[in-house]
């Protein structure tokens, strides 16, 4: 991998200095040295696999990397490095000592020896320990947990076989949080680590990386919503109905799609597609905010009940986490919500119905909350064997 293969940004003039980002950043990292600093010339390469540098295909990352930035380092340079760049100056000073002439190293994990470093970094588990001793079983034993029951259990995404590029990184992650239930969770915005690993690090402020990446799963949420609408529509013209107090709105909206799709003026021949089927459910889409056992149309906030519950009804989303799609005017249940409920309804009756410890108010709350479960799902089986009979 050539040194011209790395997207290298600089400014200023001066004595040169390198600045090498961490892991998951890029370049933007060092953004606001550029507006704030003067007197040297500085340059900061995308990391291999980060930014808008390539991937190495096949071969070893600490190979690679110190291939890739030999062509910009220049003689008697000083080198600030960050994290894992921080690792990579380090070595770099040991390839090359003539060439470096200092070493700024920030958030740096050091050791006395590879010994120690062995040591300490294997007595973090089983996974670190196969880790540092170089053995292929600790791809294998991630592997089998994260596919296994326990991490489809959890909602993992599968690894796939081959090596893991982390340039997909953000293309995982966007298609993660923009097709699972409610994103997932806070994780566009407030988890960290996530924030960090997916934007431009801890030092940057909103933007580059981070906007195209918060755009893109905006754009594939869309893209999301309007396949579920479109599975929805395509349920009920095989007669499989939502229920649910949104279901009659949802189901005028169906009937609306309909007459648009059988009735036109005459003229040209009119193709029905499913490109027109998409542009006219487009509207409806949009409003769709998907739960973990619902849908909710959010056509007016005014009747949300989640935001009546929470006193902010002008609100321009719903609280999702504070659904109760069973009362709430604007929620429908489909096919696939039926399992969830049903879980819930015999967790409920298993767990608390039938515990001595609790007392009795406690028990018949938790009576009611699984008897209203249990209606749901028969409210979903209902709508389903109501509409084939009318088929």
């Amino acid at each position: 991998m050539s040194g011209d293969s790395l997207f290298v940004t600089s400014w200023g003039r001066g004595p040169e200095v390198v600045l090498l980002h961490g892991l998951g950043a890029s370049s933007w990292y060092w953004e606001s040295l550029a507006a704030t600093s003067s007197g040297f010339l500085a340059t900061a390469p995308d990391l291999l696999g980060f930014g808008r540098s390539p991937s190495p295909p096949d071969a070893s990352y600490d190979v690679c990397h110190l291939a890739a930035l030999a062509p910009h380092l220049p003689e008697r340079a000083v080198v600030v490095a960050h994290s894992t760049g921080a690792i990579l100056a380090a070595a770099l000073a040991a390839r090359w000592p003539e060439r470096v002439a200092s070493l700024l190293l920030l958030g740096l994990t050091a050791f006395p020896n590879e010994a120690t470093a062995r040591r300490l970094i294997g007595s973090l588990g089983l996974l670190a320990r196969l880790t540092v001793d170089g053995r292929p079983s600790a791809r294998r034993l991630c592997e089998d947990w994260v596919n296994g029951p326990m991490g489809q259990r959890l909602g993992l995404l599968e690894i796939p076989d081959g090596p893991v590029n982390p340039r997909a990184l953000r293309r995982t992650l966007a298609l993660s949080i923009a097709q699972r239930p409610h994103g997932l969770m806070a994780a566009k915005v407030h988890l960290k680590h996530v924030s960090v690993a997916t934007t431009e690090g801890y030092a940057a402020r909103p933007g580059g990386h981070q906007a195209a990446f918060l755009a893109e799963v905006a754009t594939e949420e869309q893209a999301e919503h309007t396949r579920l609408t479109i599975a929805a529509y395509d349920e009920y013209r095989r007669g499989v109905l939502p229920s649910g107090k949104g279901a009659r709105e949802l189901l005028s909206c169906f009937e609306a799609v309909d007459h648009a799709l059988g009735n036109h003026e005459a003229g040209a021949v009119t193709v029905i597609d499913d490109r027109r089927v998409e542009r006219l459910l487009h509207a409806k889409a949009k409003t769709l905010h998907v739960g973990i056992a619902n849908y909710c149309w959010f056509s007016d906030p005014r009747r949300a009940l989640c935001l009546k519950l929470a006193g902010t009804p002008e609100a321009s989303e719903p609280l999702i986490g504070m659904c109760d799609s069973a009362r709430c005017p604007q929620a429908t249940h489909h096919a696939q919500h039926r399992q969830p409920w049903a879980d819930h309804a015999e967790a409920t009756m298993v767990v608390l119905v039938d515990n001595p410890r609790l007392s009795r108010l406690e028990r018949e709350r938790a009576r009611v909350a699984s008897e209203r479960a249990a209606a749901v799902v028969a409210a979903i089986d209902a709508s389903g064997a109501d509409g084939l009979r009318g088929q």
